[in-house]
Order: C-alpha cells, then sequence, then structure tokens
C-alpha cells in the first residue's frame, strides 16, 4: 500500500487549483448513499406501494432523474468504493465486504476535495463501511459510532444476531449529520451521509410497520426517505439549499425473491444493480424534473461532482462527467457499464460472475452464459444467448477487452492477503492446508474452460433460499429451524462453508459447542485463509475454557485481519483469562488506535492495566472510559475492582450502589459489592443480605455458587477477574 501516491495526487491537484488563480470554494457537496435501495421502489419510478414523497419532490423540483445508473457490483464496500474513486472494482481492488481493505494507493473523492479546501465529513450507517476498511481516507470527520444516538430499548434489542449488521437508522444518520452541519455548515464542505435502512432484516420504525405490514421492505424506504427529507430541511433552514451540489444514488438494489434470490450479492441482475440516482446543481443550467434514459455508472459520480466544481478528474478515474445530460437529457455518449460479483465463489465455491451492459443488452459470463434484450425483456426472463449468438459474441469480445484495460495489474490490490510465514505455520500446525497463503480473492477470473466445470449460481437458487433462510432464523432465535434449513441445503450442496457456518452457529447458539467446532473447522478447512471459521472457534473455545485453543485462534484471526478491533478485543480478553496481562495490554492498545471511541476497549485495557499494577495508567483508562460511557454498570465495576485493589473500599463501595442502582438485578455487581463490605470491614450482615440476593437472582451460575459457598462458612474470592462486557459490533459472515 502507498499512501504517499495518494496524497501526491491530491497536492498535485490543488497546487494547479491555487497555481490557476482559484477563487475559494463557492459550492458545498451533499452526497447522500441509498444502501440496498432499488430503483424501481421509488414514487417517482412509479412503483404505487411506494412512499416517498420527499425524493419524489426532490426530483421533481431540485433535480435531475437518471432511470438507468448502474452499479458495477451489488455489495456495500466495493460499490461504494467505486462511487468514491471513479473506479471498477477490477481497479481498485475491492471486491467483496470481507477479506478487503480499501488500498492506499486508491485516490478517494474526499481526498481530492480536502486538498481544494473543503472540510469533510461522513456520517455512516453500518458496518461494511467501517473505517478499518479504510474508506475514511480524505475524510477529516468520519463518523461510524453506529450506536451513537440509540434509544435504550435499542441498546437492549440490537444485537449483532438480531439485527444481522450494527446499524443506525436514517433518522440518527441525519441527526449526527445535522451536527455535523453545525459545526461545518459556514465553510467549503463535502458531507456523506449513508443510510442503510432497506438492508435485510426489515424492520421498519412505527408508523411504516403497521403502514407496510405486507412489505416491510417498502416500509423501510418510506422511513428514509423521512430521513432524507430531515437532511435537506436543516439545509434549507441553514439557507445551503441554492449552494449545495446534492447527490443521492444507491450503491446495490435487492432481489426480493426475483431470479430466485431473496436478497442480493449473488446476481448480477437489474434487481440489484440498477439503482436510483439523483442529482441537483445549483446554478448550473440543469434540466430540472427532466429524467435521462441513456445508460450511465456510479463510476461518473466522481468525475461528474468534480466537473460541476470546476474541478479536474483524477487521472484513475474511469468514469465520465455527466454534465452534458444534466443540461440535455437527449445528449452524452453511449455509455458501457462493467458488472461483476465474486461473492458466490468467495463464500458458497460456485462460479464468480461478469457482465457488460448496455442501453439495450445486458450479456453475462457465467458458466451458462445469459443474454437479455432489456428494451424489450427489461425483467430478464428471456435468455437469447441461442436465438442472438452474433450478439453474445461481440459483447463477450467487448466484456474481455473493457475488463483487461480497466483492470489494475495486482490482483491483491485491497486484499487482506496472508503473507506472514508465522501464521501460515500456525495453520499448518492445527492442520489446515494453506495453499502457501493464496487465498481465492487472489487468483485471477477463471478461463472460459475452468468457468464451463464450476457451480453456475444461477442454477443454485434453491441453496441460496436455505442460506438466507438459515440465517433468518438464527436472526430470529429460530436455531433448531436454522440447523434444519442449513443441513437441508447441505444435502443439496454439500461443500458450501457458509452452510457449515450457519450449521456450527446453530449449534453453538443451542450450547452444542463440541458440535459447532466441528462444523466451524470444517468450514475452515474449505478456505483456511478465510478469518471468520477462525472468529468463531475462537468464541467456542473461550466458551469452553479452553483458552489457550481459543488464543491461537484470535491470534490467527486478528494476523489475518490485522484492522478488526472485534478480534483484537476478544484476543485482549483471551489472553487476560490466561493472565497474560503484559501481551493483553499491547493487544488492547492495539485496538485503541483503530478505534479510539470504543470505551469497553479502555474499559478492558484498564483492567490489564491493574493486574498489572500500573494503577495510574489503569485510572487514566477508566477515565476515558468514563468519558465516553458514564451510564455503564460495567465499567463502574471496573472502577471498583481498581479502587479496591488499591485499598480504597470506600469509593469501591460508592461505585458499585451507583452500578446496582443502574442494573440492579446483575448479580456479579451484588456479589462484588459484598467483597468490598468485607473489604473494607464493613458490616458483615450487609455483605450476607447482598450474596442472599446473588442466589436468589443466580443460583446456578458461578456467581451464584460462590455467594453460597461463602454464606455456608466457605473461604472464596468474592472480588474475581469477571465481568460481563458488551458484545462488539462486527458482523457475522
Amino acid at each position: 500500500m502507498n499512501r504517499g501516491l495518494s496524497l501526491f495526487a491530491v497536492i498535485g491537484i490543488a497546487t494547479m487549483i491555487v497555481g490557476c488563480g482559484a477563487r475559494e470554494p463557492e459550492l458545498n457537496v451533499l452526497l447522500v448513499t441509498l444502501d440496498t435501495t432499488r430503483a424501481d421502489h421509488i414514487g417517482y419510478a412509479g412503483h404505487e406501494d411506494a412512499h416517498t414523497p420527499r425524493l419524489d419532490a426532490f426530483a421533481r423540483d431540485r433535480a435531475v432523474r437518471f432511470e438507468n445508473a448502474i452499479s458495477s457490483i451489488p455489495l456495500t464496500l466495493p460499490s461504494h468504493t467505486t462511487i468514491m474513486t471513479g473506479t471498477y472494482p477490477v481497479h481498485h481492488g475491492v471486491h467483496d465486504n470481507d477479506g478487503f481493505v480499501v488500498d492506499d494507493g486508491v485516490t478517494t473523492l474526499a481526498e481530492i476535495l480536502g486538498g481544494a479546501g473543503y472540510s469533510t465529513g461522513a456520517v455512516i450507517a453500518s458496518f461494511p463501511l467501517d473505517t478499518q476498511f479504510n474508506l475514511d481516507q480524505g475524510f477529516d470527520d468520519y463518523n461510524d459510532d453506529y450506536r451513537q444516538d440509540w434509544t435504550d430499548a435499542e441498546i437492549d434489542g440490537r444485537t449483532v444476531l438480531s439485527f444481522g449488521f450494527i446499524e443506525r437508522k436514517s433518522n440518527q444518520v441525519s441527526a449526527a449529520a445535522l451536527r455535523w452541519l453545525e459545526e461545518h455548515g459556514d465553510e467549503p464542505f463535502f458531507l456523506w451521509a449513508h443510510y442503510f435502512d432497506p438492508h435485510q432484516a426489515y424492520a421498519p420504525p412505527s408508523p411504516y410497520d403497521s403502514l407496510f405490514a405486507s412489505e416491510p421492505y417498502d416500509g423501510e424506504i418510506a422511513f428514509m426517505d423521512e430521513g432524507f427529507g430531515v437532511l435537506l430541511d436543516a439545509l434549507d433552514a441553514k439557507g445551503l439549499l441554492d449552494t449545495t451540489i446534492i447527490v443521492v444514488v444507491g450503491d446495490h438494489g435487492e432481489s426480493l425473491d426475483q431470479h430466485g434470490e431473496p436478497t442480493h450479492a449473488a446476481y448480477i441482475y437489474d434487481t440489484t444493480v440498477r439503482v436510483p440516482l439523483l442529482i441537483a446543481a445549483p446554478g448550473s443550467g440543469q434540466a430540472t424534473g427532466e429524467s435521462v434514459k441513456r445508460q450511465v455508472r456510479t463510476i461518473d459520480i466522481a468525475p461528474t461532482i468534480l466537473d460541476l466544481l470546476g474541478l479536474p478528474a483524477h487521472p484513475d478515474m474511469q468514469g465520465s462527467s455527466l454534465v452534458p445530460e444534466l443540461h440535455d437529457p437527449e445528449s452524452g455518449p453511449e455509455r458501457v457499464a462493467l458488472i461483476e460479483t465474486h461473492f458466490s465463489h468467495y463464500h458458497y465455491q460456485w462460479a464468480p460472475l461478469r457482465g457488460l451492459r448496455t442501453d439495450r443488452w445486458k450479456y453475462v459470463l457465467a458458466p451458462k452464459r445469459e443474454l437479455y434484450d432489456l428494451a424489450n425483456d427489461p425483467g430478464e426472463v428471456h435468455n437469447l444467448i441461442d436465438v442472438r449468438p452474433e450478439i453474445a459474441a461481440d459483447l463477450d469480445q467487448q466484456l474481455d477487452e473493457q475488463f483487461r484495460n480497466h483492470s489494475w495489474p495486482d490482483l491483491a490490490r485491497s486484499v487482506e492477503t496472508i503473507t506472514d510465514t508465522s501464521v501460515l505455520a500456525k495453520l499448518e500446525a492445527l492442520g489446515y492446508a494453506t495453499g502457501g497463503g493464496e487465498t481465492v480473492r487472489t487468483t485471477p477470473f477463471p478461463s472460459r474452460e475452468q468457468l464451463a466445470e464450476m457451480p453456475n449460481p444461477r442454477d443454485q437458487s434453491l441453496v441460496l433460499r436455505f442460506i438466507n433462510s438459515s440465517r433468518e432464523m438464527l436472526r430470529q432465535g429460530q436455531f433448531t429451524k436454522a440447523l434444519e434449513v442449513a443441513q437441508k441445503g447441505l444435502a443439496i450442496d454439500s461443500d458450501n462453508p457458509r452452510l457449515f457456518v450457519m450449521a456450527a452457529r446453530a449449534e453453538f447458539s443451542m450450547g452444542n459447542v463440541e458440535k459447532a467446532i466441528e462444523l466451524f473447522n470444517r468450514a475452515a478447512e474449505f478456505d483456511p485463509t478465510d478469518v471468520h471459521p477462525f472468529i468463531y472457534l475462537g468464541s467456542a473455545y473461550s466458551q469452553l475454557d479452553r483458552n489457550q485453543e481459543a488464543k491461537e485462534h484470535y491470534l490467527i484471526a486478528a494476523r489475518m485481519s490485522p484492522g478488526r478491533v472485534d478480534v483484537l478485543e476478544n484476543l485482549g480478553g483471551v489472553q487476560a483469562s490466561l493472565g497474560e496481562y503484559t501481551d493483553a495490554v499491547e493487544t488492547f492498545e492495539k485496538a485503541i488506535e483503530l478505534e479510539p471511541g470504543k470505551w469497553s476497549l479502555h474499559m478492558r485495557l484498564a483492567a490489564a492495566l491493574r493486574q498489572t499494577e500500573r494503577f495510574d495508567e489503569a485510572r487514566a483508562a477508566l477515565q476515558e472510559a468514563l468519558r465516553l460511557n458514564p451510564y455503564s454498570p460495567v465499567l463502574l465495576d471496573q472502577i471498583a475492582k481498581l479502587y479496591a485493589t488499591i485499598g480504597n473500599y470506600a469509593f469501591a463501595r460508592q461505585a458499585l450502589e451507583q452500578a446496582i442502582n443502574i442494573d440492579p438485578d446483575e448479580p456479579l455487581l451484588r456479589l462484588h459489592l459484598a467483597a468490598v463490605i468485607l473489604g473494607g470491614g464493613d458490616d458483615e450482615g450487609e455483605a450476607r443480605a447482598q450474596l442472599e440476593q446473588v442466589v436468589t437472582l443466580a443460583p446456578d451460575t458461578r456467581a451464584g455458587k460462590l455467594a453460597l459457598t461463602w454464606l455456608d462458612g466457605g473461604d472464596v474470592e468474592l472480588l474475581e477477574d469477571e465481568t460481563v462486557v458488551p458484545t462488539t459490533g462486527a458482523s457475522p459472515p
């Protein structure tokens, strides 16, 4: 990776602008990305069930609408990387949400605009765009604190398991964006607001949950529309609407069971690659309220924004400006769109797909090739590959040429590769054949002959349904059914690693940890360079108190994906459990470098520092954790432990009593309060009363058994270094 190249390019652009006597920027930029939003599910597109009054009014009164805007890939991280760089995935190197980190050598729109004098800010709604994936390049502020405005109910109910990805709703994204505008609205700015609501699971808030009970996906879009309206109203109130370029674009769509695909990522039909695109450019002479029917691409967005600002496109950008179409919707060149997905190859061991789309035709390179006449078959139902072979042959040749011409020479660009020989040795020692560290993410696209031998994703729609159903049942806590469905899928596709992971997660959730380990290992055997089974294995071994094995698997995961904060946090916890406190301190410090705003990391660092008797540093870490989360009973428990360790039992008792006021039903807090009361020489009767409550609250837990042992006259340590730590915000694969 080479951030220097990227910054050099930006500095060069900025110098050129200044050298030409450029004025202070006069127009701001607001980029709104609508995750998982189909082009045909907006009111202005004619969708009868839609309720999108703000988007409809914006399209009518302020913007130009592009009816055939094509995303290059139906996945969040790579599609947004394309939007931000104006380049295809084969150039920027990101092909999936997993296993990729945007290369520092890629130049983003934020880097260019920051170099041109703009304040740059982003408000991100969900984990696939987390800062650890490096799309934050060029942003002064990159707000990916998804829990920032959660209500108490959301804190209690929104987990990785129940919602798939940790996310925040559009009203919370808009609230964070408004706070940023309060600070930076008087400066030239580039603000990116990312809305994630329409992504599965579909759970629109009231009243949209009842209004769209039969179509919750449309309910999510309706709520997102409301959040977009709040953002527009704020710009209007600040007098910024007429000085702000506004681009609204989907990153990809959603199949909604068309073509046999429940959601997105596996196929490249228009249901998942045709996206909404609206551009409002004040003072440009645009044809407001008109629509452009010619095909455009999301790679065209960054060059268009720069053109509207009077800035040159970066030389790496592969799109072209849409300014001619803004002025005259009938003008503009014919644009060919390249489309791809490797998702099924990476996760299911099926074939990857490539496609080429023109205004008239869609060609899909797959084990069974496909050709669609979009003018007469917009639903892509009738495959004409045998009917129009001459068209297919021409498009096939174009596809090869276009992908070759747009590709970066290094296939490993942006890939999290395993080059550490110690990691490979550990994998081999654990029984996994590594292939020298090469992964499917670094291998070339298959030849025609190789492709013909691979499972065709289009033929696997039933397995896709089993995968999606099992995932949804896991989310809903229906673990037995999730296991049954995963097993049905394995009966059809016996080598599918994702189905092994689904079955293993179900077994784990039902308490069958040994069986889960067996299944996670099966998944790891298929691709020992995939980080996810190792993360799950670390968790499973930890659950069994087999902490040495847990540490080995977390260490592998941390070296495979050094930017995964969740992995580092879990690794540090296991190291502390093994008494390796110095190593735990180092691990937590690495995690804090990556995510300094995560309070639990500071808390756990403090616990490890306490064990190494670095009390002043532990106090400082707890103060930072308390600043970030002042009402956490878990944090107050750790504060009490520190002060009890240094002999200040009075302050420790005060902290625990405050924690119990917040969470009176947590038995560990009462157990520790009893220990502090006894340690400070206070009334033993008070301690006994607390321990009796522990036994009542949790008789079969370790805390309950310790309390009962003490009450029966046993000599036990009540202030153990055991506590409840919140789950991390990572996404399950």
